[in-house]
């Protein structure tokens, strides 16, 4: 496990304590904090407002990709937003 800030070699260190490189909060590194995506996170009738949100939080939020989830379900709701961005291009993009 990293450090979220540095990216100083955290793992094995107690939650409760800091990074000794750079001083942040290791538990601000910890998996637990990690979200799923808006698209992954919605079910099948919801699918496209997860889809919108996805995409405008990767825009418009500086932290989001800090603090997505990297495992589980997550390599497949990656694949659907790639397909849904190649078939559904943004006004935007285009």
């Amino acid at each position: 496990m990293l450090c979220e800030a540095c990216g100083y070699a955290v793992t094995g260190l107690t939650a409760a304590g800091n990074c000794p490189e750079c001083g942040c909060p290791i538990a601000d590194s910890l998996p637990a904090n990690r979200r799923p995506t808006p698209m992954a996170a919605a079910g099948i009738l919801t699918r496209i407002s997860g889809f919108v949100r996805t995409l405008m939080r990767s825009l418009l939020e500086l932290s989001f990709f800090k603090y997505v989830a990297v495992h589980g379900d997550e390599y497949g709701a990656a694949r659907r937003f790639a397909v849904w961005m190649a078939l559904f291009p943004s006004p935007g993009a285009i």
